[in-house]
């Protein structure tokens, strides 16, 4: 399998073709060959990168990056790469500089604006993660990840109209987003509007019965409308998904002591 005989783009094909079978050691022999053919070789610095990070070797991946950029400072994907590894490793601000110099090459680059907003969340600063967000936006309208993640600023920055008008967008995009549905019933519930909550988290319910939390917060949205038999009944249903069953028999039990006292 290792002919030293072939060249650089032999090499680099073969460390794909052997990647695809999940043989990643063999791989990585594949791409220092091609790079040891051609220590230029971008694209197999690269992939040898990408590699590393799959073994969790993410400092030996970040030196591939690193390479990559020494050789071509404008090549954005290693940039990118680089920050979202050192975003694993918690150097967020060294992460957003990647991030940066990505939309410095390339402004067009929408998964670094996203990328870039969701640090600066994680960070508290959501008011800036809110202008990356709105930059993704910008390059693809139909990104829902961007409205979604936009959406959720908005409600640490307690915006909570604007970031129901977000979680419409991402739903919009995606009518399946459950997550999206689930955090705006969460923003319904949080300014009194149970009833347009309960339609969230039964539309979440509706596409994937197992999400405990919406069961869960349904019941909670519930009993503040007095409905407190449907309540026990829809956090029993949580904690059964959660295979807690003798929590959920709790719930139930409740549920029919409500029922006999009021019928």
């Amino acid at each position: 399998m290792f002919n030293k005989r072939k060249s650089d783009v032999d090499w680099f094909s073969k460390g794909n073709e052997v990647v695809s079978s999940n043989k990643y050691e063999d791989a990585i022999k594949c791409f220092d060959n091609a790079i040891a053919n051609n220590p230029s070789y971008t694209d197999a610095w690269l992939t040898k990168g990408n590699i590393l990070v799959t073994l969790g070797r993410n400092d030996d991946a970040i030196k591939c990056y690193d390479k990559v950029n020494d050789i071509d400072p404008n090549y954005s994907d290693a940039w990118f790469n680089k920050g979202v590894v050192l975003t694993k490793l918690g150097k967020y601000e060294d992460a957003i500089k990647c991030f940066d110099k990505v939309n410095d090459i390339d402004p067009s680059y929408s998964d670094a604006w996203l990328t870039n907003g969701n640090v600066l969340a994680k960070l508290g600063r959501y008011e800036d993660s809110i202008k990356y967000y709105d930059k993704a936006i910008l390059n693809n309208q139909n990104d829902a990840s961007a409205w979604f993640n936009k959406g959720n600023s908005l409600v640490d920055l307690s915006k909570y109209e604007e970031a129901i008008t977000c979680y419409e967008k991402a739903t919009g995009i995606d009518p399946k987003d459950t997550q999206s549905w689930f955090n705006k019933g969460n923003v319904f519930a949080k300014v009194g509007k149970f009833e347009d909550a309960i339609k969230c988290y039964d539309t979440v319910i509706g596409i994937t019965p197992n999400f405990a939390p919406a069961w869960f917060n349904k019941g909670n949205t519930l009993a503040k409308l007095g409905k407190l038999e449907d309540a026990c009944i829809n956090k029993g249903n949580a904690f059964d998904k959660l295979g807690k069953h003798e929590d959920a028999i709790k719930y139930y039990d409740q549920a029919n002591n409500v029922h006999q006292e009021y019928s």
